[in-house]
């Protein structure tokens, strides 16, 4: 069986998006490795794959470790699902160089793949294999998961009268999955803290929420996140409320003002997902068989 070393970060909530799920469809064909860095001895590590893979590498431990993968003729396969700019310092030049040495970059948005259009890159998307369930029946009561890392609190704070507008409008219970912004107070006080990335699924349809809010500004930055929260919201059956107003697809709301109960059933694209899962499966294939 064909071998493939994957190198992950504990701490990164994308992981499910861009290595758990996609994974879980080549286990049967392709064995894989994690292995978490630092790494002690890359060519004991390395020795017997026939790919390594990588989730946005932005450290030298990254760096060295598909310099080793290069040098014993190893395919890198870098997969890329946001976009770094100058201000992240030696994290952004040590992207650069990861991203110069890699075999291929599989890209999660139209946009990122426009930006790194230089590099040998293929397109796919977010998806979910919708082995999470919700709960069939939602609370009376308006409930909105706010979702995002710290990451998240510039395009928060650019969004705080929509907070407030939310809060006047509905009333919620409010659940906060990731950063949780210091400017806002609900009127009756309920904010929800969550900080524990490897159930947030699981937590999500516990939840069940009537919508998913998130924020985010315009910016190249902005345009080049992938559709997380939307996939989410279809998960659990809520509405997507955003400031992402390039994003398409069923029940996606741009204007706070359209917020509504009940909410109407997500629509669970699984053509779209399948597309997807046929390009990871078609590409993992081609670069482990080298």
């Amino acid at each position: 069986m064909k071998q493939i070393t994957v190198l992950r970060s504990p701490s990164r909530g994308t992981n499910f998006y861009r290595i758990d799920n996609p994974m879980h469809f080549v286990k049967s064909d392709v064995l894989m490795r994690e292995v978490y860095l630092p790494v002690e001895n890359y060519i004991k590590v390395l020795t017997g794959s026939s790919a390594l893979f990588v989730s946005m590498p932005t450290d030298k431990h990254a760096l060295w470790l598909i310099m080793a993968a290069r040098a014993m003729d190893i395919p890198v396969i870098c997969d890329v699902d946001d976009l770094l700019t100058a201000d992240y310092g030696e994290a952004y030049k040590d992207h650069l160089d990861c991203l110069d040495l890699a075999t291929v970059i599989i890209c999660a948005t139209e946009e990122l793949q426009d930006v790194y259009m230089q590099y040998n890159t293929v397109l796919i998307e977010n998806f979910l294999d919708l082995k999470f369930t919700s709960q069939k029946r939602k609370s009376l009561r308006p409930t909105i998961v706010v979702r995002g890392s710290t990451a998240r609190k510039e395009d928060y704070e650019h969004y705080q009268d929509m907070f407030v507008e939310i809060e006047q409008r509905l009333q919620p219970k409010w659940y906060f999955m990731g950063y949780t912004p210091t400017f806002f107070r609900p009127i009756l006080d309920e904010v929800i803290p969550f900080s524990e990335p490897m159930k947030f699924f699981h937590k999500l349809c516990d939840i069940n929420p009537h919508f998913i809010f998130h924020p985010i500004v315009d910016t190249p930055v902005g345009r080049c996140k992938s559709k997380s929260a939307y996939w989410e919201a279809a998960l659990c059956n809520a509405q997507l409320v955003t400031t992402a107003t390039w994003w398409k697809g069923e029940n996606i709301i741009t204007d706070v003002k359209d917020m509504a109960l009940p909410v109407k059933p997500a629509v669970v694209n699984k053509a779209h997902n399948k597309k997807q899962i046929d390009k990871f499966k078609q590409l993992i294939y081609d670069y482990t068989s080298v």
